[in-house]
């Protein structure tokens, strides 16, 4: 069956084809959200007791700004796959000791320290020119 977004048909299956192609895509997704959380817990107030409210909150920020900080990325979706793959917070635990569960969790997921860095290189700026042509 064809379904028209406005721009560009798309076929809808019932079958788990198109599904499983998502669900791989969104585990690496998962796990990048997972260590950008460990990351803001880490980082902010890490002796602070963690609550189901930080833990909400963090979610939906890293995933607003994960997928280009737009309402319109599908994040929904990214959101609750998150919130299924999230570890249960102990609320006598802080929040760096919850960092370092997202942190595992993540790892689970395939995401690595390394993960975070460039692929591509950084391109130098050329040098500047010194003033004197042919010299």
């Amino acid at each position: 069956m064809q379904h028209f977004t406005g721009r560009v048909p798309v076929t809808s299956t019932a079958g788990g084809a198109q599904r499983a192609a998502v669900a791989v895509a969104s585990r690496s997704e998962v796990g990048e959200v997972l260590a950008a959380m460990a990351g803001h817990f880490a980082a902010r107030r890490p002796g602070d007791r963690i609550t189901p409210l930080s833990v909400q909150a963090c979610t939906a920020g890293t995933v607003y700004n994960l997928r280009g900080r737009t309402c319109r990325s599908s994040g929904k979706a990214l959101s609750k796959a998150v919130v299924d793959a999230l570890p249960e917070p102990d609320l006598s635990s802080t929040r760096g000791q919850y960092a370092a569960q997202l942190e595992h969790t993540a790892a689970a997921y395939g995401w690595g320290p390394d993960d975070d860095k460039p692929v591509i290189p950084s391109i130098p700026r050329p040098r500047p020119s010194t003033g004197r042509a042919g010299q």
